[in-house]
């Protein structure tokens, strides 16, 4: 039987008060994977109508710097996982202008990109664009 334990409701799935892994078996433990995370905490912030995540890194690892980085910052647990697009919508985005979804977006993100997340594609509407 797996279970999974979800980040507890603070800040955003970063930190130390936070639980970032998944039970597998009795003892066996495993990290979440950066696509998880990221849901995690745009689902928080954004409660979105629409969350699609895509990891496009197996298009982008002939990349000198991304076999670079999985192998010094990211290490083996997270070889790949640089390159993502996230299509978003969220009644929080609506009357924001694009730049400020994006902007948000980073910020939301920036966990991610401080551990190996290399580049988003954003699509990202409000309810009323929809």
């Amino acid at each position: 039987m797996q279970a999974s334990f979800l980040p507890k409701k603070k800040d955003s799935c970063y930190g130390n008060d936070r639980q970032d892994l998944s039970l597998r078996g009795e003892h066996e433990r495993e990290p979440m994977k950066r696509a998880d995370r990221m849901k995690a905490v745009l689902e928080e912030a954004l409660a979105p109508s629409v969350l699609e995540i895509r990891d496009d890194s197996a298009r982008h690892r002939h990349h000198a710097a991304m076999r670079t980085a999985s192998q010094e910052s990211r290490g083996p647990d997270q070889a790949g996982e640089t390159h993502y697009h996230l299509h978003v919508i969220s009644r929080r985005f609506d009357g924001m202008k694009t730049l400020e979804r994006h902007r948000l977006v980073h910020e939301l993100l920036a966990e991610e990109f401080r551990t190996g997340l290399h580049a988003l594609s954003l699509s990202l509407k409000g309810e009323a664009q929809a």
